[in-house]
């Protein structure tokens, strides 16, 4: 009842290729991809005042050549936007704060 039994077992080879061809195609294909630039990292970083985004690629640092140094990267904020937006805000909780210290004030003991 033993029978040997000869198996060919190869997950996504070439039936009846041997490991070496099968390093020859893999290094044929490889070899006719074109080369990525080496300085390529994906598109520039930079967003406009209206958040419009930069269509170059990026160089060095995230940012396309146009756009090294005075950037405007992703979670700046101008100064102006942000003092006006806290200066509402404390405007806004200033009465339930005071009401919140006369309260307390009035609890506490002298």
């Amino acid at each position: 009842m033993t029978e040997a039994m000869d198996r060919d077992v190869s997950v996504n080879g070439i039936h009846g290729s041997a490991p070496r061809a099968l390093e020859q195609i893999i290094a044929a294909q490889a070899s006719s991809r074109p080369a990525a630039p080496a300085s390529d990292e994906g598109p520039c970083l930079y967003f406009g005042p209206a958040g419009e985004r930069c269509d170059r690629r990026a160089a060095h640092d995230g940012f396309c050549s146009q756009h090294q140094g005075g950037a405007n990267p992703i979670g700046s904020r101008d100064s102006k936007k942000v003092m006006a937006a806290a200066v509402a805000i404390i405007g806004l909780l200033l009465p339930y704060l005071i009401d919140l210290l006369r309260e307390l004030a009035r609890i506490l003991p002298r």
